[in-house]
């Protein structure tokens, strides 16, 4: 069963409960009903591609459901022995279900990843990163995590960055409030030097998803770049409190005091 709550985040009040019993083969009616309750409690209107995504069901094969769930467990890591993990997982759910669009997408973004942080800069890398990506264009083309893997296999893969902009658009376009989807958006912009364009994408992706401190160290460095230092600083240090841990922050932060007054003390 799923016992599921919504609390205002404000005092910890419950604004609606549910507790769900049903076999595991309707975990996907599971989650689109309680997706859908969410949304009617918390009284938010949703567009049509929206509601499509709430009732989305990626495929039939609860055994390829799972083995993507581990791959998105991995995925997105700098550890390339996660990015290899995640990719056995993302294979292994395509094996199983050759029909899986989403797997065949997570899949072709991992080896776009693997380029990127050079952890394999071969043409068949680069290749296979191609092929996943078509493959998952090809089962569905209005697919937004499909058009979103294109996008990133031009961007990293190719440098292409009207291609890749024109791919991430059209998945904006499915999915107009994905933070991830905006934040690339941004990034892209901020290669074709569109600095306000890609502050300005960058701001919107952080206040959808204030959590992700990879947005808000990327939104800090641009600010940065373009001499607006009391904000980048500002942002740096939001960086700094949602991963204390993290090295990059206070690098980043420490460079950018130096250019902003030549503060070496602090």
């Amino acid at each position: 069963y799923v016992e599921t709550q919504l609390l205002r985040v404000s005092d910890g009040s419950v604004l609606w409960a549910d507790r769900v019993a049903r076999p595991l083969s309707d975990v996907f009616s599971i989650q689109s009903a309680i997706s859908h309750a969410v949304v009617d409690n918390i009284g938010v209107e949703v567009d049509s591609a929206e509601e499509r995504a709430l009732d989305a069901q990626p495929t039939e094969n609860l055994e390829a459901y799972e083995a993507y769930l581990h791959g998105l467990g991995n995925s997105w890591s700098f550890e390339r022995k996660k990015l290899e993990l995640a990719e056995q997982f993302f294979e292994r759910a395509a094996t199983l279900d050759p029909n899986f669009a989403v797997a065949h997408a997570a899949l072709s973004e991992n080896h776009s990843l693997m380029f990127h942080f050079r952890y394999d800069r071969t043409p068949p890398r680069l290749a296979s990163a191609n092929a996943a990506a078509q493959r998952a264009n090809e089962i569905n083309p209005d697919l937004p995590e499909a058009h979103r893997a294109r996008g990133y296999y031009y961007y990293w893969g190719q440098d292409n960055y009207e291609l890749a902009l024109s791919e991430f658009s059209l998945a904006a376009h499915g999915r107009p409030n994905d933070p991830q989807i905006i934040a690339s958006i941004g990034l892209v912009l901020r290669r074709q030097g569109r600095w306000q364009e890609a502050i300005d994408a960058l701001q919107r992706a952080a206040e959808i998803e204030p959590e992700n401190h990879d947005t808000i160290l990327d939104l800090a460095s641009t600010l940065s770049r373009v001499r607006r230092y009391t904000e980048a600083v500002e942002t740096f240090r939001m960086a700094i409190e949602l991963v204390p841990e993290d090295t990059y922050p206070y690098v980043f932060l420490a460079r950018t005091l130096i250019l902003k007054d030549g503060a070496t003390q602090e």
